[in-house]
């Protein structure tokens, strides 16, 4: 079990970017706003930290349309119950600390985890390739110091060379960049969804510090606060 996403192996996820942790959205605005009663903040660098990695590996191949494209890391994120979509409040009252929201299952990060391993072993493989012309002319200028004749050497076939790495492994980029996409368009959270989408299912305790709508205690390990509501 993916203990990122709970004990039900499935969650909403949200990564946040803020200076100091006061300035997390406060409980009263979570529960109002995406109707949740419970909620915990993690420091993104806690235990957990390769799997928030993974999902920012995501947001900056998004960003640059299959390269990287340097993206806000985020220093907390929360994770709550499964389904909660975006409210549009929300996002503009905290657009500075927000940066993305997930409705993930263990699936789903698998899925993510097998494309992000296919996109940086396709970069290898392309970028190993792309780098025998420069290799070809490294061995030119070496024979040419060293007097050694050899006309592979000393005058390599550029032209065709050109023919064989000009758009080497583009068209499997893009491929790849499509089936991230597609699985960003599946599982980044939605705004606006019929209320019959919301989830209901009874949520797991979680041990941690209580955040009230007053107070913002905060916790020594990668946990930082937890979010319930009185019943």
């Amino acid at each position: 079990m993916n203990e990122f996403l709970g004990p039900y192996g499935k969650s909403t996820i949200v990564l946040m970017q803020v200076q100091f942790e006061s300035e997390l959205p406060k409980l009263k605005d979570l529960k109002r706003l995406l109707n949740i009663s419970d909620g915990i903040y993690y420091k993104a660098s806690g235990r957990h930290s390769r799997s928030v990695e993974q999902l920012t590996n995501c947001l900056t191949l998004i960003a640059g349309g299959g390269q990287e494209e340097s993206v806000t890391c985020p220093t907390h994120y929360l994770v709550t119950q499964s389904d909660i979509y975006m409210n549009d409040l929300l996002l503009m009252k905290y657009a500075a600390t927000i940066i993305a929201g997930f409705n993930l299952t263990e699936a789903a990060m698998k899925e993510l985890a097998q494309l992000l391993q296919t996109y940086h072993e396709l970069d290898w493989r392309t970028s190993s390739c792309l780098r025998f012309k420069t290799t070809l002319e490294e061995n030119q200028e070496w024979a040419e110091q060293t007097g050694v004749e050899d006309p592979t050497l000393r005058n390599p076939n550029y032209e065709a060379c050109d023919q064989v790495l000009n758009d080497y492994g583009t068209a499997a980029e893009a491929q790849v960049t499509a089936r991230l996409t597609a699985w960003y368009d599946k599982y980044y959270w939605k705004t606006r969804p019929p209320k019959s989408a919301i989830s209901l299912q009874p949520q797991p305790e979680h041990s941690g510090v209580v955040l009230t709508s007053a107070t913002s205690e905060l916790a020594v390990d990668d946990v930082t606060t937890v979010i319930t509501e009185s019943v």
